[in-house]
């Protein structure tokens, strides 16, 4: 049976936050093989509890989820309802309720269609993908989606939602790991394995977003017919925050064969809190703020948003809206959104985590201090004369700036003598201004 040289089969990563109508859910699916003309898929969702409303007569919170898929011709031919309450059993942490279904998919381009509705509030959110038939020929040998997992682990439970060929497999679907939960575990299938040489090597990888290897893992795999069934993990705690593939490789050295399979995640290190990550719009950091993690960050942004920007900020009263907010105001800020990076936004956290470190007063966090705004908005100083404490004064500084308005400066005055040097006097327009500031430093 004639095959192709390489094969590469690509998972297409569908994974979403959705923060609309103060719902926050996400999704993502995995492809198997059922026969030649069918896949085996199931979808996996993630509901964030505490965006629901309690129901006031029993305490009770309940959502109900409508997927729907659709042909290319648009005639919709699969419809399923789901009613999940909080002490469900696909409720496995404190926060979320996670589940999962299958659905057959034939050959057909397939246009899934979900539907969120809280249904003590009526709130409704809703997310569309497409989703692509992926041949597994009955006698050609293939490989299965990579689905990821929170965790992994050997299970007698056959009618546990997430039992699957006597594992227990707990979905993550994000994609997002962290270093408080840095084991990535991941399961796939292989098919027909005695249809390529004995010599194959199977192989797990983790590359970056060059496709540069930087972890690595032999998986062990028998050459039979039948469905093998793989899973393993990496720990990912010495990462950089990020995006990465994970990859499955089999090479076939006899034949000269390559068989892939990807998926893209993102891990966020507690070493480089200040890096961001935009996952589909979508901040990575913003999606696990808390309210107050969110004003707390556009406190921090306070001297580069607009009043605009600040009244709209002002009129948000619920928590998913403001991290949608902050995801668009870092998305706007970027000089560069070809990139991958946004470069202008990541040197502003760096200052924020120079001015913590050198402006912090007894009073002020070193964002709110007047050296720090100074810095935060204008940079660093082209000169910076000291005048510390003596007899016959107050300790001051004065910065100058020679390529702002044709040169201006600031002086900043230890008025109190406990180290909190305030703005007295300023050259640049907008900024105080008081030509008599020499009599504020005089101990007379």
């Amino acid at each position: 049976m004639k095959m192709l040289k390489i094969f590469f089969f690509f998972l297409i990563f569908v994974s979403f936050n959705y923060s609309q109508n103060k719902i926050e859910f996400s999704i993502d699916y995995s492809r198997f093989q059922f026969n030649s003309d069918t896949n085996y898929v199931e979808i996996y969702y993630r509901i964030n509890k505490n965006t629901l409303e309690r129901n006031l007569a029993d305490s009770t919170k309940k959502a109900t989820l409508h997927f729907t898929l659709v042909d290319s011709t648009g005639t919709k031919n699969y419809i399923k309802t789901f009613y999940i309450q909080t002490k469900s059993d696909s409720d496995f942490t404190k926060n979320d309720l996670v589940g999962q279904f299958p659905i057959l998919l034939g050959k057909e381009i397939r246009s899934l269609n979900i539907v969120i509705k809280d249904e003590n509030s009526n709130n409704t959110a809703e997310i569309s993908e497409k989703i692509e038939f992926m041949p597994f020929h009955e006698h050609i040998f293939s490989l299965s989606d990579i689905q990821l997992a929170r965790n992994i682990e050997k299970s007698e439970e056959i009618k546990n939602i997430f039992y699957k060929n006597t594992y227990k497999i707990l979905p993550n679907t994000d994609n997002i790991f962290t270093s408080v939960q840095p084991v990535l575990f991941y399961y796939f299938e292989i098919y027909n394995s005695n249809q390529i040489s004995a010599n194959s090597g199977c192989f797990g990888r983790i590359l970056d977003n060059d496709r540069k290897e930087i972890m690595k893992k032999e998986i062990t795999f028998a050459h039979k017919s039948s469905p093998i069934v793989k899973v393993n993990s990496f720990i990912l705690k010495n990462l950089s925050t990020g995006s990465y593939f994970l990859e499955v490789i089999i090479i076939d050295t006899l034949n000269n064969y390559q068989y892939k399979s990807y998926k893209k995640f993102y891990f966020v290190s507690d070493k480089e809190e200040n890096t961001i990550v935009v996952l589909n719009n979508y901040n990575v950091k913003f999606a696990s703020y808390s309210e107050e993690e969110c004003d707390l960050f556009f406190d921090k942004l306070r001297h580069l948003s607009l009043k605009s920007d600040k009244e709209m900020y002002s009129k948000l009263n619920s928590v998913d809206g403001k991290r949608e907010f902050l995801s668009k105001l870092w998305q706007k800020q970027d000089n560069s959104p070809s990139s991958d990076e946004n470069e202008f936004m990541n040197e502003y956290l760096r200052k924020l985590d120079y001015v913590e470190q050198k402006f912090k007063t007894q009073m002020y966090a070193g964002y709110k201090s007047d050296m720090g705004r100074i810095y935060l908005t204008y940079g660093v100083a082209d000169t910076i004369d000291r005048y510390p404490n003596n007899i016959s004064g107050k300790s001051y500084e004065i910065w100058t700036y020679s390529s702002i308005e044709g040169g201006v400066y600031f002086v900043f005055v230890d008025a109190l003598g406990i180290d909190e040097f305030q703005l007295t006097h300023s050259t640049k327009r907008g900024e105080v201004y008081n030509p008599n500031w020499q009599e504020q430093i005089s101990n007379d």
